[in-house]
C-alpha cells in the first residue's frame, strides 16, 4: 500500500493524527528532531512530517506443504505520537490513545524466492514517485509510469488533491 494512501486514510479518521509528534525519544532518529538540522532540510525550508522506511526478511515454514522460505517485508512508520496533554502515560479509555504498533504500516510483502534483480528497482521507483508527491502534499495526476490511472482506481479519484490537508511528508531514514 502506498504511503500516500495510508496517510490519507489516517488523516480522514483523525485530522490531528500527525500533530501529536513526540519531541524526543532517546535513540530514535525520527523522533529526536535532529533531522531538522540537516543542511538540505534547512536549505529548502521543509516543514514535513518525517517517515522512516524499513525492510526485513522473516523465515517461515509451511506445515501444510512442508516448505521453507522467507518473506521480505517493507514497511514505514511515523514518529510516535504522544497524548494531547504531553504526558508519557496513556489512558486506555481515551480513543486518541494508541499503541506504537499503530504507527507501523506495511508497504509490501514479497516471497524471497520470487525476487528477481529488478524487483527492488521497481519498488523504489514507485516509492520515490509517491514520496515526491508527498513532499508537495498532493496526489499525482498520473501513475508512476506516466500512464493514466485505471478506471475505478482510487488514485484516479483523488488525483491532484491534498493528501492530508496540505501536510508534507519526507523520508528521513531508510533501514
Amino acid at each position: 500500500r502506498l504511503p500516500s494512501v495510508k496517510i490519507r486514510e489516517l488523516w480522514y479518521k483523525d485530522k490531528n493524527h500527525f500533530k501529536f509528534l513526540q519531541e524526543h525519544l532517546e535513540g530514535r532518529v525520527e523522533t529526536s528532531m535532529n533531522w531538522k538540522q540537516h543542511p538540505l532540510y534547512k536549505e529548502f525550508g521543509l516543514d514535513a512530517v518525517p517517515i522512516t522506511f524499513y525492510g526485513d526478511a522473516v523465515p517461515y515454514h509451511s506445515m501444510k506443504h512442508g516448505r521453507n522460505n522467507s518473506l521480505v517485508c517493507l514497511f514505514f512508520t511515523f514518529p510516535h505520537r504522544m497524548p494531547p496533554d504531553g504526558s508519557h502515560h496513556s489512558d486506555p479509555d481515551d480513543p486518541r490513545e494508541h499503541s506504537w504498533m499503530d504507527d507501523i504500516h506495511v508497504f509490501t510483502v514479497l516471497r524471497k524466492k520470487g525476487l528477481h534483480q529488478d524487483t527492488f528497482n521497481t519498488i523504489f521507483d514507485i516509492l520515490n514517485w509517491d514520496m515526491v508527491g508527498l513532499l508537495e502534499g498532493r496526489f499525482w495526476g498520473e501513475r508512476h509510469d506516466v500512464c493514466e490511472f485505471w478506471k475505478g482506481e482510487y488514485l484516479k479519484k483523488v488525483k491532484h488533491e491534498f493528501v492530508a490537508g496540505g501536510k508534507r511528508f519526507a523520508i528521513i531514514q531508510l533501514k
